[in-house]
């Protein structure tokens, strides 16, 4: 009988990540960034080709792709960001249809461009950009024949982004964000700056701004609202009105169909996405069936082919095609080697009743019987305005193969639970959300889910702030910390973000000053006198966005205290993973680290019970 081996961590973390995707105005090319080889270049498929082929190697992640069919150009051409080992210092670049040495098109060294959108006959990028002012952000034109690059508007109070431009370029639209859960709308015309929600006095987000016409505009908010809904705006007599919303679901993201005058929307409920079709004329809401658990990216054509970006638990990210009256069809084919569906893990969905009695969501992997070690990894998400979806994530499947469950709860702040529970974390960054996890916790010890004395904690971004709180605040619960790029305290992060973030820092986490015993108290350096077990921190030291220093503080200040510490620098990466290579060797030393953690704390069980 032929014994094959079980998958290891490279079969996991192997399948690759789509970053975004373009398809061309005649349907005939699809390109997208992903780093199938191990790094991130741009890659196409074309409607007739049997396989994918590679358009660039310049190695390194994109955000934004569109492919222009432009007057002045014999072929198509295609527009992509970039930035360099995860600086997130997005520059703009052309590169031929069929692939070649991408071309600067906005360039500035240390600066960062924000892609916009392309003029309909493909004459001009829009775009903005911190290079001339980094708090609040400019919006520029350039027109891509002559040269010449014009300013449009110059942010002020908070960071300003481009929406969309009217299909005469006579209008722009545009939002500003104080916070994540504060973003104001604007369309500027001539001389005329109007709001799109004229006379609102409350707090409230616009997304997705979309020109119908040049004096209809499209948009989405939660005005007055628990959820996002889908809103127009007149030009014409600036008249602001609801179209359509969906009950208890929020609108992601949508997309007109201006030959059939429909409206795609793609809508978030907790862990879940949806795809509906709404006419106009009918108001009737139709729901499309779609081939995953969690959309990352979609369009429609005007021939109304819906691509899908998207992935479930154990169905890798893949990009999908469905034409008119036809079954969606995979246009990639990514998937984890050596593993089927039935050797990975589907999460429960689990509700549980926080302090105060919110209902908490959350997602619990439960480790294959055959290899369970009885330890379980909690892993607090990162944002925090943000949360852990029915998605394909290869640390969770490895460390579920490998005998750990995983509890990964969308505490207070995360989104897809309405406006008021997402803004439960503003202010609050280490207080409800830190309970709600503990409560967790707890409700699943109370299931038989988890086992005390047999708890580790895990998280990046955010999850790395809250584990290493966790791991100091409330020491017994813990017998190891994982920290992958969080922040470590909060005096210092609020002055090291980003410039463009700065103004949001008050609002969102706190004033240094006005709350100084509450970002003492929320910040995790506080507590190193607790923190008595092994810590693993993982950094890349590019991150722009939780600089190199936040790290180095908490594994100064626990060495400097005989604490035993794990430090993994990455020289090549930023805020994550961009190239395979490194990531495999974080999760390798992870599991390293952790099997040493349990190992101990086996023996060390094993010796009290003869006790």
């Amino acid at each position: 009988m032929i014994t094959f081996q079980a998958p290891d961590i490279s079969q996991f973390i192997q399948p690759y990540e789509i970053k975004c995707f373009a398809v061309s105005p005649d349907e005939q090319h699809v390109v997208w960034s992903c780093n199938s080889s191990g790094v991130f270049n741009l890659w196409a498929i074309d409607e007739q080709a049997a396989a994918p082929y590679q358009l660039t190697q310049h190695h390194q992640a994109s955000d934004a792709i569109q492919i222009v069919a432009s007057s002045e150009q014999k072929q198509p051409f295609i527009l992509f960001t970039s930035d360099r080992d995860g600086d997130e210092n997005m520059q703009i670049y052309a590169v031929a249809a069929h692939g070649g040495v991408p071309v600067p098109v906005r360039y500035d060294e240390g600066k960062r461009y924000f892609f916009g959108a392309v003029s309909e006959e493909g004459k001009r990028l829009y775009y903005g950009s911190n290079k001339e002012n980094p708090l609040y952000l400019n919006i520029y034109s350039y027109d891509l024949e002559s040269g010449e690059e014009r300013l449009l508007l110059t942010g002020a109070e908070a960071e300003t982004h481009f929406q969309a431009i009217s299909p005469n370029e006579q209008a722009l639209a545009y939002f500003v964000r104080y916070n994540h859960t504060n973003m104001k709308g604007y369309v500027r015309s001539g001389d005329r700056t109007l709001p799109l929600i004229p006379d609102a006095t409350e707090e409230h987000k616009v997304a997705n701004l979309t020109f119908a016409n040049d004096e209809t505009l499209y948009f989405l908010t939660n005005y007055k609202e628990e959820y996002n809904y889908l809103a127009s705006f007149s030009l014409k007599t600036g008249t602001f009105k609801k179209v359509m919303s969906i009950p208890a679901e929020e609108i992601a993201s949508f997309q007109l169909s201006r030959p059939s005058g429909d409206i795609y929307l793609a809508t978030s409920r907790g862990v879940r996405n949806s795809l509906y079709r709404y006419n106009v004329v009918t108001r009737e809401c139709e729901k499309l069936s779609i081939p995953v658990d969690v959309i990352y990216q979609w369009m429609v054509t005007e021939a109304k082919t819906v691509y899908v970006l998207g992935s479930s638990p154990t169905k890798p990210a893949n990009l999908y095609r469905k034409k008119a009256d036809a079954n969606w069809q995979k246009i990639t084919e990514n998937r984890v080697p050596g593993a089927s569906e039935h050797d990975l893990v589907e999460p429960e969905v689990i509700t549980y009743e926080s302090y105060d009695g919110t209902r908490i969501e959350s997602l619990y992997y439960p480790a294959k019987k055959e290899m369970s070690n009885g330890h379980t990894i909690v892993f607090p998400h990162g944002g925090p305005q943000f949360l852990e979806r029915k998605e394909y994530y290869g640390w969770f499947q490895y460390f579920a193969a490998k005998g750990y469950n995983l509890f990964i709860p969308n505490f207070r702040g995360s989104t897809n639970y309405g406006t008021r529970f997402m803004k439960l974390i503003e202010g609050d960054w280490g207080g409800g959300p830190r309970r709600d996890i503990i409560w967790g916790i707890e409700s699943l010890i109370q299931l038989g889910k988890m086992t005390r004395d047999q708890i580790i904690v895990m998280g990046a971004s955010y999850g790395g702030y809250m584990s290493l709180l966790l791991f100091g605040r409330h020491p017994g619960y813990f017998v190891a910390c994982v920290d992958i790029c969080g922040p470590t305290n909060l005096f210092t992060m609020v002055e090291s973000v980003p410039d463009h973030w700065k103004a949001r820092m008050d609002s969102w986490i706190g004033n240094p000053i006005r709350d100084r015993e509450r970002l003492i108290e929320q910040s995790p350096v506080t507590y190193l006198d607790n923190m008595k077990k092994p810590v693993m921190v993982v950094q890349g030291a590019n991150d722009p966005r939780i600089k190199k220093e936040e790290s180095d503080q908490i594994v100064e200040g626990l060495r400097a205290k005989d604490i035993e510490v794990d430090y993994l620098v990455f020289p090549d990466e930023g805020h994550g993973f961009g190239k395979k290579a490194n990531e495999i060797k974080a999760v390798a030393e992870i599991a390293r680290f952790l099997d040493q953690v349990i190992n101990k704390n086996s023996e060390q069980m094993a010796s009290n019970s003869m006790a």
